[in-house]
């Protein structure tokens, strides 16, 4: 099985890193139209995810439980939110983002330079 079988499957993703970074994994799922509940990272703020994430405070296992039971009962905002999830995703740019990481990546590994 690939990582879009079990997508297909599934009708939630969990994305609860406590670490910062970009979460490539989550803007996967949105694209196979998954609603996703998150730990409420920079990178949702600054990436300008909008619609499909439901964000909880980091950590709180308690308030993420709620939302999941919430969604699995409720079908209607379930489909709402994959629907808000799919349309999110096509906002990536994958070809920028790779751009993107790669001038990071450089400036990380050499930080006295100018990338390209």
């Amino acid at each position: 099985k690939t990582i879009f079988d079990i997508f297909a499957q599934s009708k939630v993703f969990l994305s609860l890193t406590l670490e910062g970074g970009r979460d490539f994994v989550l803007i996967e799922a949105l694209a196979c139209g998954l609603p996703v509940v998150a730990y409420d990272q920079d990178f949702l703020r600054e990436e300008i995810v909008k619609s499909g994430v439901l964000k909880t405070p980091s950590g709180d296992k308690v308030k993420v439980a709620q939302i999941v039971v919430g969604l699995l009962q409720n079908e209607k905002k379930r489909t709402q939110l994959a629907h808000q999830a799919a349309l999110e995703a096509q906002k990536f740019d994958w070809e920028k983002t790779y751009q993107q990481l790669t001038k990071s990546l450089f400036k990380l590994t050499n930080p006295n330079s100018s990338p390209f």
